[in-house]
């Protein structure tokens, strides 16, 4: 739960904060960690991603806290510890290994010392890295590019598959997707707001399925809410779906029951 102190930052005052203070829980203002399960064609998979959220403090605020107070690093290993306990108890459950997405903010990626740290959580957890697909976006790849496949380059060498978070959102070029060593393309939900409605729209959509499939990437469509929808992607090849069409976020527990 949040600390009772408070520390300044620039014109806010915020909670103190501590990674392990993130824990699991359902009171309102405290954060709950959520799974967005994603459905998969032609097989039974749930590919889990952590969110954050609360009644008093949402995803985006508590990104905002962390970054401001210098806390994204250590918030985001004990994230990224969490979630490969999470996957080695449902393993030894004997629950079918299941693949886990989650996010990396810029802050995490640009840390020297982040491919080290993935190293030692991953061995400590004991789970198949594999199993594990660590998210980017666009942001990120906005500058000095051959360093940051560098860091890519690192992440792989550990066995983990790597992510486009959102893809489609950002303003980088596509050249840069045949230098990456990618695994998975996001594609952002905003490409289905007016797909029946305007042409352009599924002529984009269509387009980057194409792309991403050609580049022999898994693409993985976020926030879809229709049927109509999720037949328009199936038709184009889409390999996963994720959206309230098949469930809201849902706590851990309820995950293990679906799974």
């Amino acid at each position: 739960e949040w600390g009772r102190g408070c520390q300044s930052c620039g014109a806010h005052a915020y909670p103190a904060i501590h990674p392990c203070a993130i824990v699991l829980v359902t009171r309102p203002g405290e954060v709950l960690l959520t799974r967005k399960p994603a459905w998969a064609p032609n097989r039974y998979s749930l590919v889990a991603g952590f969110q954050e959220f609360g009644e008093s403090l949402e995803e985006a605020a508590l990104r905002e806290i962390a970054e401001e107070t210098g806390l994204m690093v250590p918030i985001g290993e004990w994230v990224l510890n969490h979630a490969c306990n999470q996957l080695s108890e449902w393993q030894q459950a004997g629950k079918a290994p299941i693949g886990m997405a989650v996010n990396l903010s810029p802050v995490q990626f640009q840390n020297q010392e982040m491919s080290a740290v993935f190293k030692r959580i991953i061995e400590n957890s004991g789970i198949d890295p594999r199993l594990l697909t660590l998210e980017v976006t666009e942001s990120i790849l906005l500058e000095d590019l051959e360093s940051k496949i560098e860091s890519m380059n690192r992440l792989k060498d550990l066995g983990l598959k790597l992510a486009i978070d959102d893809f489609g959102t950002g303003y980088s070029s596509l050249s840069y997707l045949k230098k990456l060593p990618l695994d998975e393309l996001k594609i952002d939900h905003s490409f289905f707001i007016d797909l029946f409605a305007d042409t352009k729209s599924r002529a984009l959509l269509t387009s980057l399925l194409y792309l991403s499939r050609n580049l022999n990437l898994l693409t993985v469509a976020e926030g879809v809410e229709t049927k109509e929808q999720l037949n328009f992607l199936k038709n184009e090849g889409c390999d996963q779906y994720k959206g309230f069409l098949f469930s809201p976020p849902v706590p851990f527990q309820k995950l293990f029951e679906m799974l």
